[in-house]
């Protein structure tokens, strides 16, 4: 007799209250946990005596949380755990101000019930496993400053001293996860007396998950849905179909509205993750295809797709293949694509020293709109490359690629590549490393109504290395590039035209070589390095480049760059400094650039810890320069008691920091009474310095007492502050405790005045 799906699905229900009848809870373990929390702020702040700002805010939030977990028979069977709580929260926030505009209130509360629940069935002697999951754990949040930072005045609350740090906003709202997954059948061949009949019905899994999002009292409110659900059947052995749905609503914007659904079988597995099948011993296969359809409330994002998958392995002895076949077609709005790829890779080896590559693929890609406009795309790409001699002092590499490529916006391309290359062995030499190579390559483009075109380019690269001992090694490159005809401007797969012509990639970099657009050129690029480790754990770098290139229709460009490297570490002590000048000189300009940046960290022992972090960077591009200088210092020390326990009792600390942007430009000649003036220069420049100092101390194991002092300058203006911070703060397992006062001045024109209280209070139970 033959089960089907349908015959199996009705006598689930009746399966699951046989199991029901094991699920007696022996043992049981709840708890009720809590938190309360209160904070307490009050700030003022004072310009030449007056009182510009009176702020304070009280916040407090509660939670109740009851938690259980049961056993199903002991365990053999499964088990559930669950909780069940609620959680409240507000705060007060008021602001007054003498301020025009400044001077407001905020007052919010929240709150909602926190639950979890999970349930597993997994009885030991049935091929069924059931896991369901529903859950809202999310805690609120509270923001601070949000609504006031940026909108006062220079003189006014802003925080440039002595930060308020009030709530402003509550981050609340619920967020439900919710899930279920079924596993039914037989999932590793084996058996017993007992369900060998599970053997005759198809292995099943459902799987739904929903997701929902509701915070609709957010600064960016939130109300959305997702619903997913999978049915997955193991047909035979490793034929797998899927059938999965998905829905997302948005119910503050139902444009972003979709649902979608696709089917798909193959040997893909449950958890999506591809199986091989033995088509012979030396023969594997992976086959799969799907459809999904995505109906959009916004018709341009409708979809519909098509996926077949055909992949290929064969193993021999001496050789291996692999082809990985992909067909996709699939509409999105009113725009049909294509996309079909079949790729062929093969390697093998020839006896003991000589290995091979080859490989051949054809990608093709099309477009199509309702107006009946294609857009294509084409690329078919053939290859060799043979490495031998592998056991002789040199190697060999000779390689071959032959690549067509057809597009409708900028027609067709042949390109030919032929290359060779060698590199010595340890058999050669154990002092000296050689290396040579050269590549050609060749274009021929035809455009719609323009006469065809060929490109040729060739590369020499030479690089030798010398290793007189384990401290030093010596290294010389030595690369030319020429390049001859016109430049097709487009790219292959895997064949491309030469254009690495920045040596060094950098966002600041002044002068950009773009290779697409350079016809006829000559390029060199020399290089030397120095490597030298005198010691175990010190190593020193020198390296120099010279880019040179000269293009048609363009003056010839130079780029020079210095590098140099240091790195020492020990147990104690680590030291890196890195170092680069660059010099570029083309049409363009002159441009110099110098980077230096060095860190440095020192730790004798646990007692003491330093760090020095410093950064210089200058750059000129012709009359015009930048300047940049970041210094960071830091320095801990730290004090224990050993009297039967070990623990700190003193930490003190220290920084100093150190910033400054300047700039000089140079603007452009202006127009005085009639008559044409020279170039005018001005000059922007900015400082900031700080000096801290620290300390914390712990009388008792829980208990600490902690002040700080900041001293800083501003540039211009000299804008001098002071700020200083004292807190007591009490930890112990379920309580925190904590009192901070905070106290800032700043001189300019004005005197100003900042004072912030805080009080924080945190307990468990």
């Amino acid at each position: 007799m033959r089960i089907t799906h349908y015959t199996y699905l009705r006598l689930l229900p009746l399966l699951l209250c046989l199991f029901s009848l094991q699920f007696i809870p022996l043992s049981a373990h709840a708890r009720l946990t809590g938190e309360a929390e209160l904070g307490y702020v009050k700030y003022d702040a004072t310009v030449d005596g007056a009182k510009v700002i009176d702020a304070n805010s009280f916040q407090q939030r509660y939670s109740l949380l009851y938690s259980n977990s049961l056993a199903f028979a002991g365990g053999r069977v499964g088990g559930a755990n669950y909780s069940l709580g609620y959680e409240w929260g507000s705060f007060d926030t008021t602001v007054k101000s003498s301020l025009p505009g400044v001077g407001q209130s905020v007052s919010q509360n929240r709150g909602h019930f926190l639950f979890n629940g999970e349930v597993l069935i997994d009885p030991k002697e049935l091929p069924l496993t059931f896991f369901a999951y529903s859950r809202d754990m999310n805690r609120m949040q509270f923001q601070d400053d949000l609504w006031q930072i940026g909108s006062f005045t220079s003189n006014g609350f802003v925080g440039d001293i002595v930060r308020p740090n009030m709530p402003s906003n509550i981050v609340d709202g619920q967020r439900i996860y919710s899930g279920a997954t079924l596993l039914l059948g037989v999932r590793n061949g084996m058996t017993n007396g007992y369900n060998e009949i599970f053997r005759l019905f198809p292995m099943l899994m459902l799987d739904y998950k929903d997701e929902i999002i509701h915070d609709p009292k957010s600064f960016t409110p939130m109300d959305t849905r997702l619903s997913r659900f999978a049915f997955v059947s193991l047909n035979k052995k490793d034929n797998w179909f899927h059938f999965r749905s998905t829905r997302y609503s948005d119910y503050i914007n139902p444009d972003n509205d979709w649902k979608e659904k696709a089917f798909q079988i193959g040997t893909i597995d449950q958890n999506l993750q591809r199986k091989w099948v033995d088509f012979t011993n030396w023969i594997k296969l992976s086959v799969d295809g799907g459809w999904t359809k995505r109906d959009a409330a916004n018709p341009i994002y409708t979809t519909e797709r098509y996926d077949i998958n055909l992949f290929a392995i064969a193993t021999r002895k001496t050789w291996e293949a692999r082809n990985f076949n992909t067909f996709s077609r699939w509409t999105e709005g009113k725009i049909l694509h294509y996309d079909a790829n079949v790729p062929v890779y093969v390697t093998g080896t020839w006896g003991a020293d000589t290995d091979w590559r080859f490989r051949v693929s054809d990608r093709e890609q099309k477009l199509m709109s309702t107006s009946g406009v294609w857009e294509s795309t084409s690329d078919v790409l053939s290859s060799l490359q043979v490495t031998t001699f592998k056991r002789s002092p040199f190697t060999l590499t000779p390689s071959a690629s032959v690549e067509y490529y057809d597009t409708t916006t900028t027609g067709k391309t042949l390109a030919l590549e032929g290359a060779v290359e060698t590199a010595s062995t340890r058999r050669f030499s154990s002092r000296y490393e050689l290396f040579g190579r050269y590549d050609i390559k060749y274009f021929t483009a035809e455009r719609s109504g323009v006469a065809s075109s060929t490109y040729l380019t060739q590369d020499i690269d030479g690089r030798i290395a010398y290793i007189p001992s384990s401290k030093w090694r010596f290294q010389l490159e030595q690369r030319f590039q020429m390049g001859s005809g016109t430049n097709p401007g487009i790219n292959g797969a895997v064949i491309t035209v030469n254009n690495d012509f920045n040596t060094i990639t950098d966002s600041n970099k002044y002068i950009q070589r773009d290779g697409l657009t350079i016809n006829d050129y000559t390029r060199s690029v020399s290089s030397a390095t120095v490597n030298w480790s005198p010691l175990a754990r010190l190593s020193i770098s020198l390296s120099a480049s010279e880019d040179v290139l000269m293009a048609s229709g363009q003056p010839a460009s130079y780029i020079t760059n210095l590098s140099n490297t240091v790195s020492y570490s020990v147990a104690d002590l680590s030291v890196h400094v890195n170092n680069r000048y660059q010099i570029q000189n083309s049409n363009q300009g002159t441009n110099n650039d110098l980077n230096s940046s060095a860190l440095v960290s020192y730790k004798p022992n646990r007692n003491m810890d330093g760090s020095l972090n410093f950064i210089y960077e200058r750059q000129t591009i012709d009359s015009d320069s930048s300047t940049y200088i970041d210094l960071t210092q830091k320095f801990n020390y730290n004090f224990y008691r050993v009297n039967g326990i070990n623990r700190k009792i003193l930490e003190l600390n220290e920084q100093i920091d150190y910033t400054k942007n300047s700039n000089q430009r140079t603007s452009s000649p202006l127009l005085i009474s009639g008559l044409m003036s020279g170039l005018v220069s001005t000059t922007a420049s900015s400082t900031v310095t700080r000096i801290s100092l620290g300390a914390r101390y712990y009388p008792l194991q829980r208990l600490y007492l902690a002040a700080t002092s900041q001293y800083y300058l501003l540039e211009p203006g000299a804008i001098k502050g002071q700020i200083y911070t004292g807190s007591i703060g009490f930890t112990a397992n379920k309580l925190q405790v904590s009192l901070d006062y905070s106290y800032g001045t700043q001189q300019n024109s004005v005197k100003r005045v900042e004072q912030r209280f805080a009080a924080n209070m945190k307990k468990f139970f």
